[in-house]
């Protein structure tokens, strides 16, 4: 961590955003001997970073400028400044922050050194691997050479980088003092030195824009600013490409003989895909661009721009998978250079010819494409659905992207299966009790989700981490949620007794139990409706596609209380007294006798056993307990309202980055029987429907990829739909639901119809929500 934080400073990069902060908490909680062996100047920015973490920005900017003496260098000066400037800005104290901007400006300005020409000229070309060069294949001297323009191009870039980012908090400060004229010059500025930065520069052409594009939305010149949200949108879409063509490029490594360079890479390359949205853009584009679009009466547009933040990476895995491409060998890589040198022309290939020769798939590009409103209207139409999307509203805080923004409201469109669409906004004033709060929306909803706590499957239940279930107020959170979530739209939703609605949400509303949501009489949402969930359109049309194309029918693969592993959540702690679960077993032998196969038990429930059987099974079901990472129970406890959260996809022994979620499953001889997110991401399954009855399966860290865990993790291996829990789950209640689900899924109901038939079916004889309500199904419908 100590590195971390010093090597930004060194090495420059922005730190417009959070995770400068986010590297000084964690830090503290894992480095504390590591910090006091700190030089001065390197506590003095921790113990501010600190400060600024807890709201205390004052003093947070008083850190920064005790640490201003014991500077080593001009560098560390900048970023120091550039710290107190943030922490001022923070405080309101407006002019402070110009003053220490300007002073961290002029230190800059004598340091720039120019451009060097290579660079200058050098158009911009796709981002990310960079595998072949101009002129040839020749590896090994394309290798060198990008060594070389690297070392020489690097000091340049460092410092345009720094004076870009000290433009756009500069442009910050004279936004927050309504110098419009003077914001919009600064940004304009900080925006034509990332732009000028070639191949070099392209992690920074999405970061700078939309401040641009925020200056010019607040002077009415709506045009402008969404030119500039659209084009930062799709610089992130081109790195979400690439990253998501990883598996091909490191066949193509390996038939070089350089995979070694690739090796442990594969997950750490799907983690930063997933999180792109967060590292490649400030965190209110996608809300700005929406913003933007129905200032202009644009609704269709509007809703055009929410679904071109969501689940991209997702969409990406899902469009390579099912339009697969395998590498090119050696020689057709050679041919396809040695063609190009023989054209016409006898120009030299260059590395973006070669790329989109060698690498592109067009079937995959035009699947993973964002879904346009006439793509809503004919999905809504097939799977007879009314589709509801949501988006969070949100005022823009005193320091953008690193300062949470303040959700104010919600914007809803509703597409009919008629291919109506209509757009519909309703603010949390007069509606949530903590309206003037900066997480209004998340904290009533996470106040619900502590009216369910009850002991059930699931580390919870082992470490008795959760207080006594109180479900006496839980309707009035429920109907609350109702009035901000279902009634701007109930207007529009069908009457048909049991029909279709499929919610699209975003961010903390994937933990919404929408089938349980209750209106002014005190019926739940599922008596009227059947109810699922999608990340995205494109990811629902997708699933269609792998629905349609990829189906297994064989016997299903049943999991029912295995012999449990050992789990240590936390190195260095005492590993989990995981119980075994008698229940589950009951359950998956119900469920056994119904679809006519023998359930996994005991010791016979191994993971090996479940990947390999969960290839060709039509349904998975799996009765265990559910595990999240300790990182991501720490970063749902609690929103800090002082700075944005951040996913977190902790690194595990061998610096891999992991996805949150396991299943416990039967040790077998070295395998310690955790199956993981990731290993069930790089499996493969035909399966038409996977259920987890497993606790707070349906968890996992939230961004604009939906909720990134072990539900994701099943769709992205080829299932449809996934079945998930949203909280811990009684046994006999469960028992009761899973065998009612299965036994209408079996007379021929619709996924989504069978689940609302066993709900209703066993809130008859446990009519508290918490019994019942838990289970969501995402995916396809049918």
């Amino acid at each position: 961590m100590t590195q971390a934080l010093s090597q930004s400073v060194d090495g420059g990069g922005f730190w417009l955003g959070p995770l400068p902060v986010v590297v000084a908490r964690e830090r503290e909680l894992r480095c504390d001997d590591a910090a006091r062996a700190d030089p001065p100047w390197m506590q003095a920015l921790q113990e501010g970073l600190l400060r600024f973490d807890k709201g205390r920005f004052d003093r947070s900017a008083d850190a920064f400028r005790d640490a201003l003496p014991n500077a080593p260098s001009e560098d560390v000066r900048i970023r120091l400044l550039a710290e107190m400037g943030k922490s001022l800005l923070a405080a309101g104290r407006t002019e402070e922050a110009r003053a220490a901007f300007d002073q961290a400006l002029a230190i800059v300005g004598k340091a720039t050194p120019p451009m060097p020409k290579s660079q200058v000229l050098q158009p911009p070309t796709r981002p990310g691997f960079s595998l072949f060069g101009g002129g040839g294949v020749d590896i090994q001297a394309m290798m060198e050479r990008a060594q070389r323009d690297q070392e020489d191009t690097m000091a340049a870039h460092t410092q345009r980088q720094v004076q870009s980012e000290l433009l756009v908090l500069m442009g910050l400060a004279q936004l927050q003092a309504n110098n419009m004229n003077a914001a919009i010059d600064s940004l304009r500025q900080a925006n034509a030195i990332v732009q000028s930065q070639g191949e070099g520069g392209v992690m920074d052409r999405s970061i700078v824009p939309p401040y641009l594009a925020l200056a010019l939305q607040r002077a009415g010149r709506l045009d402008e600013a969404r030119t500039l949200l659209e084009g930062a949108l799709a610089e992130r879409e081109e790195v979400v490409g690439v990253l998501g063509a990883y598996p091909q490029i490191a066949e193509s490594m390996n038939t070089l003989a350089m995979g070694a360079m690739m090796a442990g890479q594969q997950r750490n390359v799907a983690a930063g895909a997933m999180t792109t949205g967060e590292t490649f853009l400030p965190s209110f584009a996608c809300p700005l661009l929406e913003q933007v679009n129905a200032q202009s009466n644009a609704p269709e547009r509007a809703l055009e721009a929410a679904e071109q933040c969501r689940a991209r990476a997702l969409a990406q895995v899902l469009a390579n998978r099912a339009f697969y491409k395998p590498a090119p060998s050696l020689q057709e890589m050679t041919a396809s250079a040695t063609r190009r040198q023989a054209s016409p022309s006898g120009d030299s290939p260059t590395g973006a010819d070669l790329r989109k020769e060698v690498f592109d798939n067009p079937q995959a590009v035009a699947a993973s494409r964002p879904a346009s409103i006439a793509d809503m209207r004919q999905m809504a139409a097939e799977r007879r659905a009314t589709v509801v999307a949501y988006s969070i509203t949100t005022t823009v805080n005193k320091l953008p992207s690193r300062m949470p923004d303040r959700e104010t409201g919600v914007r809803l469109w509703v597409v009919s299966p008629d291919g109506r669409v209509t757009m519909r906004e309703r603010p949390f004033a007069g509606v949530l009790d903590n309206a003037d709060e900066t997480y209004a929306l998340t904290d009533a909803i996470m106040q619900a989700r502590r009216m369910f706590g009850v002991a059930g499957r699931g580390p919870v239940a082992v470490v008795a981490a959760r207080p006594p279930p109180r479900v006496t107020r839980s309707s009035n959170e429920l109907r609350r949620l109702y009035q901000v979530l279902i009634e701007p739209v109930a207007d529009l939703l069908p009457a048909g007794d049991g029909a279709r609605v499929l919610f699209m949400p975003q961010g903390a509303l994937f933990l919404v139990p929408f089938a349980a949501l209750e209106d002014a009489a005190g019926a739940p949402l599922v008596a009227r409706y059947s109810v699922s969930i999608t990340p995205s359109m494109q990811t629902l049309a997708l699933t269609g596609v792998r629905k349609r194309t990829s189906r297994a029918n064989g016997p299903a693969l049943i999991v029912g209380n295995p012999v449990m592993p050992t789990y240590t959540p936390v190195p260095g702690q005492p590993a989990l007294d995981i119980p075994d679960l008698p229940g589950a077993e009951e359950e998956a032998r119900a469920i056994g006798t119904l679809l006519k196969a023998l359930p996994l038990t005991g010791a016979a429930a191994t993971k090996a056993r479940v990947i390999r059987d969960a290839r060709d099974a039509r349904y998975i079901h799996l009765a265990t307990h559910g595990f999240l990472d300790d990182v991501t129970e720490r970063s749902q406890r609690q929103a800090n309202p002082h700075v944005r959260s951040m996913t977190m996809l902790g690194g595990d022994a061998s610096n891999e980055s992991k996805t949150p979620g396991m299943l416990a499953l039967a040790p077998s001889g070295a395998d310690n029987g955790m199956l993981a997110a990731d290993e069930i991401a790089d499996a493969t399954t035909n399966a038409d429907l996977v259920v987890m009855s497993a606790c707070d399966s349906g968890r996992g860290a939230i961004n604009d990829e939906g909720v990134i865990g072990l539900s994701r993790a099943w769709i992205a291996a080829g299932a449809p739909s996934v079945i998930v829990s949203l909280w811990a789950i009684p046994d006999e209640p469960t028992r009761d639901l899973m065998v009612s689900f299965y036994g209408r899924l079996q007379a021929g109901a619709g996924k989504s119809e069978a689940l609302r038939d066993a709900m209703m079916a066993t809130r008859e004889t446990y009519p508290k929500t918490a019994f019942w309500a838990a289970f969501v199904l995402m995916g396809e419908p049918d």
